[in-house]
């Protein structure tokens, strides 16, 4: 009796043995996983991202912004001018061997008459289109800039707001921005009076993400220069550099919510890649 009493208990203790052991390896299994879990959304929460763009290319000038931005190993979105990729070819092959930049719709010609109405918008959409699908082979991203941006006072607002309306039917993003340094109201603009109207709108919007507009066109030299600081600035804040060859579902959803793309349409769940 004994005997089989004592050989209860020792399987008795061995079975709370194992029993406390495996406990304590799920617990910390599953701690493992829930601290890597919250480290991720805590990054997510705190992440900030910068994407600089940049209108009215390709030029001169955007092959010295793209020596800058290979130089400082960061990346930018250029939306450009279709004309000028025809015209410019062989900026727009250097455009074209820095593919890890994105190459996005702007316009045609950059000309008002092209918000007549949605069929003249939308033809000088595809002529643009085209003209990047011939020089990258490749299909266009689905994100493209207004002339003027979305509230342009280029053309009439019930003919504008047909034409976004047109626009997200087909599918696209319109981007608009939420910084910008003004190197286009004025011709070569000295480069510090670029960055200082870099820093006042930084020190008002520094947030989760920021879309910087600047251009490259044959007026914008001084941007390069101004470009340089911006860059530093924006590392030493901690941002990361991203362009919109790098948006998912994800990130399309936070920059909707930003009022950063489709500002003025119904937020819609859609998917970038259908």
């Amino acid at each position: 009796m004994n005997r089989k009493r004592r050989g209860f208990i020792s399987t008795f203790s061995l079975l709370t043995f194992c029993v406390v052991f495996l406990s304590i390896i799920s617990y910390s299994i599953l701690g493992t996983k829930v601290k890597a879990l919250a480290e991720e959304v805590s990054k997510e929460e705190t992440e900030k991202i910068v994407y600089l763009t940049f209108d009215d290319g390709p030029t001169i000038v955007t092959k010295q912004i793209l020596q800058v931005l290979q130089e400082e190993k960061v990346t930018g979105t250029f939306f450009v001018i279709g004309q000028l990729v025809e015209q410019n070819k062989a900026i727009a092959e250097t455009c074209k061997r820095h593919l890890v930049n994105a190459l996005c719709v702007h316009t045609y010609t950059h000309e008002d008459k092209i918000y007549r109405n949605i069929e003249t918008f939308m033809e000088d959409y595809h002529k643009c289109s085209d003209a990047l699908k011939g020089l990258t082979g490749r299909e266009v991203p689905k994100f493209m800039r207004f002339p003027g941006g979305s509230s342009t006072t280029m053309a009439r607002k019930p003919v504008l707001k047909e034409i976004r309306g047109e626009v997200v039917d087909k599918g696209l993003y319109y981007v608009d921005w939420n910084i910008t340094i003004d190197d286009s109201l004025a011709r070569n603009k000295p480069a510090e009076i670029l960055v200082s109207k870099f820093y006042r709108e930084f020190k008002k919007n520094k947030k989760d993400r920021i879309v910087v507009l600047m251009h490259d066109s044959y007026y914008n030299k001084t941007t390069v220069p101004a470009l340089k600081e911006m860059i530093k600035a924006l590392k030493d804040d901690g941002y990361v550099f991203k362009n919109f060859n790098d948006i998912d579902d994800k990130e399309l959803k936070i920059l909707e919510e930003r009022g950063l793309i489709n500002k003025h349409e119904k937020k819609l769940d859609r998917q970038v890649n259908k």
